[in-house]
């Protein structure tokens, strides 16, 4: 008689636990599936903007007729701004080779409010203002 009390209360004790992880399991597969984060090789979205957001951030630039290779954090083909390699590229830009340009592009922070960025990734971004001027190269 013992033993069957001693079964009978183990049998309910085992039904309460399987009811309780039934309702965990039920819970959690109705609950919206989290956001994921950003890691650290996302890139931000790209912004082309009409009007600057920061006109301390706009300059003018030059940028030259062919993309020539160099190496950043891996081998690439940069573009010549104002006579020098310019390892990023321009949001809303699309160089065309054999043309010269005259840009006004405006620099701005990729990562707002983070303290920490990749490592492989810069800090600001430059996103294309205005093309003011786009000529035939020399001999292109």
């Amino acid at each position: 008689m013992m033993r069957a009390a001693i079964l009978k209360a183990a049998g309910a004790r085992a039904m309460a636990v399987l009811a309780a992880v039934g309702l965990v399991f039920a819970v959690a597969c109705s609950a919206p599936e989290p956001t994921p984060l950003p890691t650290a090789a996302a890139e931000p979205p790209a912004a082309v903007a009409a009007t600057p957001t920061n006109p301390d951030r706009v300059s003018e630039v030059t940028v030259g007729p062919q993309r020539v290779d160099c190496v950043g954090s891996a081998p690439q083909r940069c573009l010549v701004v104002d006579d020098e390699l310019f390892y990023d590229e321009i949001d809303g830009f699309e160089h065309e080779a054999g043309y010269e340009y005259r840009l006004r592009i405006e620099e701005y922070d990729r990562w707002p409010g983070q303290t920490e960025i990749p490592q492989d990734a810069g800090r600001y971004g430059y996103r294309l203002l205005a093309v003011l001027e786009m000529k035939s190269a020399p001999g292109g």
